[in-house]
């Protein structure tokens, strides 16, 4: 049985490089208007910093980065009879397997860029809003939750949507694919999502268990 499981298999990998390339544009974003006010306030020149803060601050830097992609993301892999899910970070390794049958339902959380500061009318404002969320959060957010007898969720920051000619498999694939098994799957937000086609919403779940993750619709 495993043999012919594997036949089938489909790979939906969370690209590392792709998640740390966003990470770092994102922060090298952040910096620069950190810098520059700096620059402004100090009369336009920059303090001196002693090379050891730096060699320090950095280290510590690339300590959480490592920290953050260990938790950000994770693989799945789609075969006949399960739903696999891992991450092959070394201190973060895991694999956690789905058999299909168990699979109640599937959420998707939708592109938060699409829906950041709609509630907010003034122009301006929503504006102003928006960009500084897409400074401290990463255009890439994203996250899938599977629910069994419980729900599990898992992120995957550097599996790409479908969107600026991007290579698959993309995460719209991933949700095409469990579909395409009658999997009961869905966006956290149906109006701004891509291929949302009526099938349900978050608003139409299951009463969660006192198992299951808290709230549906995170912020961002």
């Amino acid at each position: 049985m495993r043999g012919e499981e594997l036949k089938h298999i489909t790979r939906f990998d969370s690209s590392l490089i792709r998640a740390l390339v966003n990470l770092f544009t994102s922060h090298a974003q952040i910096a620069f208007v950190l810098v520059s006010a700096t620059y402004l306030i100090n009369g336009f020149s920059l303090p001196s910093v002693e090379k050891n803060v730096i060699i320090l601050a950095s280290a510590i830097y690339l300590v959480l980065v490592y920290i953050y992609l260990g938790v950000t993301n994770h693989t799945f892999v789609f075969t006949d009879q399960t739903l696999e899910v891992e991450n092959r970070l070394l201190f973060f390794r895991m694999r956690q397997s789905f058999p299909l049958r168990q699979i109640k339902q599937v959420l998707f959380r939708h592109d938060w860029t699409e829906t950041a500061g709609k509630e907010i009318k003034i122009g301006i404002f929503r504006t102003a809003v928006r960009w500084t969320m897409h400074l401290f959060f990463p255009f890439d957010y994203k996250w899938i939750e599977i629910t069994t007898t419980r729900s599990f969720r898992f992120y995957c920051f550097g599996l790409d949507y479908d969107y600026f000619d991007n290579e698959g498999p993309l995460f719209e694939d991933l949700f095409k694919a469990l579909k395409s098994r009658g999997i009961r799957v869905g966006w956290t937000n149906k109006k701004y999502s891509p291929y949302y086609d009526g099938l349900w919403t978050s608003t139409e779940l299951k009463a969660p268990d006192k198992n299951q993750s808290p709230k549906y619709f995170s912020k961002p």
